[in-house]
């Protein structure tokens, strides 16, 4: 697959996390107030990733089921909100959960290893290169210095704004479920048992992450995909969340 073709590829796979696209803090009026760091953000969007590649079955979103794969207060404190994954169509999902904050995917992708070089490969400082753990780092910078990452999908909380930061995960391994088949491209779970370690790939994400706070109470987050890269199906994912009281 020539370079362009696996980049638009890859796009339209996490356009998904989207899923495509990297992170500061997230702001939201009232509810404004995270701290995170690029390195608890990084931390946080491999897991979340690996959620998605640990539960993916085919659906538009995973895990399909808000909360899988994780406590009541999520990982650090932090509630990991499920993901548009590879197809689009609008979603509504329903979260409980005591943790004060969520993170939100506002478009991205996965980078993951292979064994089909030449066929897959990305140009690099001028060289073809394989899609080898040493080089996914490498070509998620290279994309965000050229600014071929689709920009963050709009997104409000409550009806204010979310904002996201790009972010670079750093290198991961994800598990990879039995039926992380792409729909129209790559079979994952062959991919991790190409390269020998069936059901694990190192992994990059690249794209554009939001930690946010919320108060005790319900809440609604609207992030609309339509156009990154979905350009004409409505891609439409709405959280309903329930922030149960008296927990940090």
């Amino acid at each position: 697959m020539t370079r362009s073709a696996r980049v638009r590829a890859l796009l339209a796979t996490l356009g998904c996390l989207a899923a495509v696209t990297m992170t500061t803090s997230v702001s939201a009026d009232a509810q404004d107030g995270s701290s995170t760091s690029t390195s608890d953000l990084q931390t946080l969007a491999q897991q979340q990733t690996n959620l998605l590649l640990k539960y993916y079955e085919g659906e538009n979103v995973s895990p399909s089921k808000c909360g899988q794969g994780q406590g009541s207060r999520g990982v650090d404190g932090v509630f990991l909100l499920p993901v548009l994954s590879f197809t689009p169509g609008d979603r509504t999902i329903n979260c409980a959960t005591n943790a004060r904050s969520v993170l939100v995917d506002l478009s991205g992708f996965a980078i993951t290893e292979d064994d089909r070089f030449p066929d897959s490969s990305y140009s690099l400082n001028g060289k073809d290169v394989p899609f080898t753990p040493e080089n996914l780092q490498p070509v998620c910078d290279d994309l965000i210095e050229q600014g071929a990452l689709a920009p963050s999908a709009p997104a409000m909380l409550d009806g204010h704004r979310i904002t996201g930061e790009l972010i670079d995960s750093g290198l991961f391994t994800a598990k990879v479920n039995r039926h992380a088949q792409t729909p129209g491209a790559a079979d994952l779970y062959a991919d991790s048992v190409a390269v020998g370690h069936p059901g694990r790939l190192a992994t990059v994400f690249c794209g554009s992450k939001a930690v946010v706070s919320l108060a005790p109470g319900t809440h609604t987050i609207v992030v609309d995909y339509t156009g990154t890269p979905f350009i004409d199906v409505s891609t439409v994912f709405t959280y309903h969340i329930t922030v149960k009281g008296g927990s940090h």
